[in-house]
């Protein structure tokens, strides 16, 4: 009997940690990150006081927060010194186009309003702190939104536009680094792209308004791509049905010592205040205390309106979790 009950709690610990069920990608818009785990970093958010940095983290599609980029933010605060630096995860269900039609457009809808929302809350908190801004896949993508605006037609849906952020008013004249990772929206051959992929572009290359406006923040920003990313740097893989795509090099940015580069990048740009932090509009006048705080009793809502994770993520964890308790009633009349 105690071996049974060893291989019922082992099977529902196994299923727990597996989460939602998972399917390998068979064309582009489907491809998700690697199932592996990140570690969280140690220090949590949205954190409570000012720091001298901020980091504002958005996960790729179906990841947990804050999903692969965690062992970077990790790192990345450790360097920086943990008592200076903050870190939040911005808010959004990160759905794909596996998830139903229309979800991607409407999860990175949500994204973008979020994360500059979230940014422009704390900027206004925290007048001296440094905005770090980070996204992978998805989330990239979104974070592009943020930086230059979103909206567009992609993966069978029309994503909602939302504006880009004033590089001379808060919270973007706070921003003093931002990197992205396999974006959706990567556009070929512009000064802030990094990686052998740089040349290609993504499955909607940004134009106009929108890549005037994100290159506002060229200076502080880089987009890294690989050659073979099925996601930022399309046709690099040649002329291939979408089904014998490989992801894998959309999945690695972050394995081993790949984020090494990037990382010395963040680390210096930070340290450098991102080389041009202007606030011309903001008031010469703002109290600002010894932490970064302004001298104020007004604190900004706790939580975005919309923040809240869609349906789709539910549904998705119920049937894990019918999945669990179906396995232990299996096992235990098996071992009766």
């Amino acid at each position: 009997m105690v071996s049974c009950r060893r291989i019922i709690a082992a099977a529902l610990v196994a299923s727990v940690a597996s989460g939602a069920t998972t399917s390998t990608p068979s064309a582009r818009e489907t491809a998700q990150p690697s199932a592996t785990a990140a570690a969280e970093p140690k220090i949590f958010g949205p954190t409570s006081e000012c720091q001298k940095y901020h980091i504002f983290s958005v996960r790729g599609s179906s990841e947990p927060y804050p999903g692969r980029m965690g062992p970077l933010i990790q790192s990345l605060c450790q360097d920086l010194g943990e008592d200076d630096c903050g870190y939040e995860d911005v808010r959004y269900p990160a759905n794909s186009s596996y998830d139903g039609p229309g979800m991607f457009c409407e999860s990175a809808s949500t994204g973008a309003r979020n994360g500059q929302r979230q940014m422009k809350e704390y900027s206004e908190r925290c007048q001296d702190s440094g905005l770090i801004l980070l996204g992978y896949s998805q989330g990239a993508s979104v974070a592009g939104d943020i930086l230059g605006g979103g909206g567009g037609f992609l993966f069978g849906c029309d994503q909602p536009e939302n504006p880009p952020l004033n590089r001379t008013s808060r919270p973007g004249s706070k921003i003093i680094a931002a990197s992205t990772w396999g974006a959706v929206r990567h556009t070929a051959n512009q000064t802030f792209n990094q990686g052998e992929g740089s040349s290609y572009d993504g499955v909607l290359p940004r134009s106009g308004a929108q890549l005037e406006a994100i290159n506002q923040f060229s200076r502080v920003y880089r987009d890294w791509c690989n050659f073979g990313d099925v996601i930022c740097a399309v046709g690099s893989q040649g002329n291939i049905r979408d089904e014998e795509m490989d992801p894998q090099q959309h999945w690695d940015y972050f394995d081993g010592n790949n984020s090494d580069s990037a990382r010395q990048w963040i680390l210096d740009t930070a340290r450098n205040g991102g080389n041009a932090s202007t606030d011309d509009e903001n008031s010469p006048d703002d109290k600002v205390s010894s932490g970064g705080k302004p001298e104020s009793d007004s604190e900004p809502d706790s939580e975005p309106e919309d923040q809240k994770d869609s349906g789709a993520n539910e549904s998705r964890i119920q049937g894990t979790m019918w999945v669990v308790l179906m396995s232990a009633v299996w096992l235990s009349v098996w071992c009766l």
